[in-house]
């Protein structure tokens, strides 16, 4: 069992965990999808912050996946899927040059870099992969795909509203010099027009690849209007 501070004047943006109980003490998480699940390293801190869930892991590169589906084989609350989500279904490439955490899908002009190791993947969007398994709400989803959830938002017409889904949490970028990640304005206005509004921010971390202490990246949470 996970050990917890219990705290009451844990300062805000600390935990998302104790900060969404405190603020939402009556909501039930009963389904999380996790997209861009790696190698399952939020889904095992969702496992114990939502008792009551069952999640389904989204994850696109094929060595991932395998460790993935082989550390949580044994559980019935996950679901494991090797596969991409974006704007429309069908194939892509996905680039899985370097480190598991930093694979992206990337367009066909990335063949031409002799030093990128690509990989063809199956591509969804979240409405369909909703549809498909009969999911009507998203209590909390997690996005992470590394500059490419502005396309997952594009294929969530329907699940991405404030009421069909009630948390967002979502990896972006904090500067302009970072063309990585998606600009924090770009998804914070994204996720305002349908209905959500920035609940807090967390893992802030800074231009490592430059050594300057400004801020890269943030896990930002974001709440809809229905559930506030």
């Amino acid at each position: 069992m996970k050990l917890r501070l219990r705290s009451r004047n844990k300062p805000r943006g600390t935990s998302a965990y104790f900060d969404i109980k405190r603020a939402f003490p009556d909501l039930r998480v009963e389904t999380v999808i996790d997209i861009g699940a790696n190698e399952g390293q939020s889904t095992e801190t969702f496992l114990d912050d939502f008792p009551h869930a069952h999640m389904f892991c989204i994850e696109p590169s094929c060595a991932n996946f395998e460790k993935l589906s082989k550390k949580f084989s044994g559980s019935k609350r996950i679901s494991c899927f090797n596969l991409a989500l974006s704007n429309e279904t069908g194939t892509a490439l996905l680039d899985t040059t370097g480190r598991g955490d930093m694979h992206r899908l990337v367009t066909e002009t990335a063949e031409d870099n002799e030093k990128t190791v690509v990989q063809e993947v199956e591509v969804s969007t979240l409405d369909d992969f909703c549809m498909q398994h009969d999911l009507r709400h998203i209590h909390y989803l997690k996005v992470d795909t590394e500059g490419h959830e502005l396309a997952v938002f594009s294929g969530a017409n329907k699940m991405l509203t404030a009421s069909n889904t009630s948390l967002v949490e979502v990896e972006l970028g904090m500067n302009p010099e970072n063309t990585y990640h998606t600009r924090f304005e770009d998804g914070k206005a994204v996720l305002e027009e349908n209905g959500f509004r920035l609940f807090a921010i967390y893992e802030q971390v800074d231009e490592w690849p430059t050594k300057q202490p400004h801020l890269r990246r943030v896990n930002a949470i974001f709440a809809s209007q229905k559930l506030l």
